[in-house]
């Protein structure tokens, strides 16, 4: 059974969880981000305004970024985008800003200059103090209901390290997919990458050139 429709975020929830909840139309979202460079998401008539996210999480989010970027331009399979790059989501009456996103090919059409206009492929968010339950249920649900075929869950903090690929089922519901029998995340959506998961939670970062280097140069195995 496809997952319902989020219902608004009561009141008493607005101050919450490290963030702030400002009721707003859409529209009003646009006008209000024009000011002064305003940050934040809209879902469902309300703008979330989130803490600053730490040196770790930004961290993440430029190395896989590039990485994720790089690899699927060589590999001509789509287009990679970094925060803040808006992704519209009508069906769930959200639009969320996807710490990293990609796009494949045939559904390229859907960028604009200003934002995504409908679901990305592969959503990835990077798990900060703040984030954990917003990441982990409330665009879990809504990025299901969506649509976004594949979404990956990172927590890159030294006593809480994970990541969980997440794919739909025939029902529109997200599945945790295992790691493939050598370590490497398994998302349908990127067919010939080998991401070693242990790569994530390397101290320092691997190097991006070299890690490059491997993905590119690791054939296409027949089995996973």
């Amino acid at each position: 059974m496809a997952q319902q429709m989020l219902a608004p975020v009561r009141s008493k929830d607005r101050l919450a969880h490290g963030e702030k909840r400002i009721p707003m139309s859409y529209d009003e979202y646009l006008d209000w981000c024009e000011e002064e460079l305003n940050s934040g998401e809209w879902v469902d008539g309300e703008v979330i305004v989130f803490e600053m996210q730490g040196l770790l999480h930004q961290d993440m989010v430029l190395w896989l970024g590039a990485l994720l970027r790089t690899f699927a331009l060589r590999r001509s399979l789509g287009r990679v985008v970094m925060a803040e790059y808006e992704m519209k989501l009508d069906q769930v009456r959200s639009s969320r800003k996807p710490d990293i996103l990609f796009l494949a090919t045939e559904h390229l059409d859907r960028l604009t200059e200003p934002r995504l206009i409908g679901p990305a492929d592969l959503a990835v968010e990077v798990i900060s103090p703040s984030s954990g339950r917003r990441d982990r249920k409330q665009k879990l649900d809504e990025y299901s209901t969506a649509g976004i075929p594949a979404y990956w869950v990172i927590d890159p903090r030294p006593l809480r390290r994970s990541v969980t690929v997440y794919r739909l089922d025939d029902e529109q519901v997200y599945q945790a997919a295992p790691l493939r029998h050598d370590g490497t995340l398994d998302s349908a959506v990127l067919p010939d990458l080998r991401l070693p998961a242990a790569w994530l939670f390397d101290d320092p970062l691997p190097d991006l050139l070299d890690a490059l280097k491997t993905l590119l140069a690791v054939a296409t195995p027949t089995d996973s």
